[in-house]
């Protein structure tokens, strides 16, 4: 069994992590099987340069330990929720 984990990079006060944040939280209460999460990169500096986080809001999707692709930028509902599909 695959581990899929999509995970947000991003910053609250930041206008499209902002908007970004409330559509990925509606997924994830909709996609019960799979494993979201969020972090804020002024907490953790270092951590999104691991992933190659170059630019904010970007998510990166990860599958069976491994990074399988990445978001970067604003999207709507429809938009990521295809994106993940495609992607697990």
């Amino acid at each position: 069994m695959w581990c899929v984990a999509p995970y947000l990079f991003g910053r609250g006060d930041f206008g499209p992590c902002k908007a970004l944040t409330p559509i990925v939280e509606e997924i994830s209460n909709e996609m019960n099987d799979i494993d979201f999460g969020a972090m804020n990169i002024d907490n953790q500096p270092n951590t999104p340069t691991k992933f190659g986080v170059r630019g904010i809001p970007t998510c990166i999707l990860i599958v069976g330990g491994e990074l399988k692709s990445t978001k970067v930028g604003m999207t709507n509902k429809s938009d990521f929720t295809t994106w993940l599909k495609e992607n697990t």
